[in-house]
């Protein structure tokens, strides 16, 4: 059903799960849409209970495709930082400066100025976890 792939499921990867699953489910989107029109499915007492209804209502594709093309930036830093080779301060400093910006012309015309949420989240925990006086020092 799904071009012998299999749904990605959060746990198997070292970072970004929710990001991967989100990903990965979106790839499966067509076959997914299928199954939810299917005879088999439509033609069963689950199919018509209100619950089911709802679902089938959700703008999920949306705004999983939302998540995905506003947090890929972020998820490309984070395997920068996860990588084998890891880099030098500088450099995640700059891939990061670098993300965000993408992030912001992704969101503008697309979201509006959803950025400004998404950059106040990544600022909290940057100043959180990595912006510490000898990791600004080895940026420079």
């Amino acid at each position: 059903m799904n071009d012998g792939r299999e749904i990605l499921r959060p746990g198997i990867t070292r970072f970004a799960t929710h990001f991967v699953a989100f990903e990965s489910l979106c790839r499966a989107k067509a076959n997914i849409m299928q199954m939810w029109t299917s005879r088999a499915y439509v033609n069963t007492d689950i199919s018509r209970q209100p619950l089911a209804r709802r679902v089938q209502q959700i703008d999920f594709w949306n705004r999983a495709e939302r998540i995905i093309d506003l947090l890929e930036p972020v998820v490309l830093v984070l395997k920068l930082v996860d990588g084998d080779s890891k880099p030098t301060m500088g450099f995640v400093y700059d891939a990061m400066d670098r993300a965000k910006l993408d992030i912001e012309q992704r969101s503008r015309g697309k979201y509006g100025t959803y950025y400004k949420k998404l950059w106040k989240i990544i600022d909290n925990r940057w100043d959180n976890q990595m912006h510490q006086d000898i990791h600004a020092a080895g940026r420079f």
